[in-house]
């Protein structure tokens, strides 16, 4: 191996050629002085056991036993906002980041540089929640002032606003065929829109309380809502039953969000804990317990094998959604973690604070 790490890493794809002194070499690069060796060695080692469906046990036993989120540090942070980051979104793609804040605007950034490229202004009062279509064209934001608003994500300029909640706007997604967007508020009423048109298309009640967060499943066949009543509906679509109910957290349902493979429900609330719930059973699975504080935001990563969390103890935790286990705890921001969205690719985590400060974590 080269003394120089930056050539080390070069070699290590190639490695992976050879099934047995190469993967040998692979295996030993996680012990390598630098760290993007080590990240290097580890991506290929999961792919290999992953996607190419390899059941090589020396590469299974050595991954098992290394913890590749220990490598993980600030790469940048930077004042993003004069007032609390209330959400984060990161484009399909991972060029743009977008954020949304109590200042009442939104900030649209290159996701690499962390350039600013637009300043979107004409909400009235707080941004509280901002999703990215699946064609990386638009930003769609929900306000305090009770109206959606639709971006051009490459002009900034304002393309629509759609009103119809009697309140506070506090949580909206996007289906994943980028053709509907719910939304849900403190007027208690979840509302499915259709993005074309801005037509209404349903509403679902249930909650006796806020409705704090929304999440759609893969499939775009089920939508969830977590609540301030502290519990979570589940509905079909597009018949639009009541599929669940959940009610095992103590406090407001702040984050609700659906596993990769469709089997799974994933929940943060206010009682510090963090919910696995069984969506064909209904079933509280696990509750991964970590956080000193309030837990106030969550995210998957894409391949659905990582949570990521961030509460009022300042920290970003990560935990192994396989073994649940608490992997890594990131520390560094000086207020509580509002808001957080992993890169697609898995290599970067950007979280957003109460201080307007956005941090972007990830391998040096």
């Amino acid at each position: 191996q080269s003394a120089i790490p930056a050539m080390r890493v070069a070699a290590l794809p190639a490695a992976m050629q050879y099934p047995e002194e190469g993967i040998h070499l692979v295996i030993n690069a996680l012990q390598d002085p630098a760290k993007q060796v080590q990240w290097t060695a580890y991506l290929l080692l999961r792919h290999y056991i992953l996607w190419e469906n390899r059941a090589d046990l020396k590469v299974i036993l050595a991954l098992r036993s290394f913890n590749p989120w220990r490598l993980f540090s600030c790469l940048h942070s930077f004042k993003a906002h004069d007032a609390e980051i209330s959400d984060l979104a990161l484009s399909p793609d991972g060029n743009v980041l977008v954020s949304s804040s109590h200042d009442k605007t939104l900030k649209v950034w290159n996701a690499y540089t962390g350039d600013l490229l637009h300043t979107l202004t004409g909400h009235s009062d707080w941004v509280s929640t901002v999703a990215i279509t699946p064609d990386n064209k638009r930003a769609i934001s929900g306000s305090m002032d009770r109206t959606i608003k639709i971006w051009n994500l490459k002009t900034g300029s304002l393309l629509r606003i759609i009103t119809g909640h009697a309140n506070f706007v506090k949580s909206l997604s996007i289906s994943p065929d980028g053709t509907k967007l719910l939304c849900g508020g403190v007027d208690r009423i979840l509302q499915l829109w259709e993005l074309a048109t801005g037509k209404l298309l349903q509403t679902f009640t249930g909650h006796v309380n806020s409705i704090n967060t929304v999440a759609f499943n893969g499939d775009g066949t089920l939508i969830a809502s977590g609540s301030a009543d502290g519990t979570i509906q589940v509905w079909h679509l597009p018949t639009g039953q009541l599929y669940a109910t959940f009610g095992g957290h103590h406090s407001a349902v702040v984050q609700v969000r659906f596993t990769g493979n469709g089997k799974y429900l994933i929940s943060g609330s206010h009682d510090k804990i963090i919910g696995l719930w069984d969506l064909e059973t209904g079933q509280l699975k696990h509750q991964f317990i970590g956080h000193l504080g309030e837990v106030d935001t969550l995210c998957l990563s894409l391949d659905g094998t990582t949570i990521f969390s961030g509460g009022k103890d300042q920290t970003v935790k990560i935990w192994d959604l396989r073994t649940r286990r608490l992997k890594h705890s990131l520390t560094g921001h000086d207020s509580s973690v509002f808001s957080l969205v992993s890169s697609s690719d898995g290599q970067q985590i950007f979280s957003g604070s109460a201080d307007g400060i956005i941090k972007i974590w990830g391998v040096e």
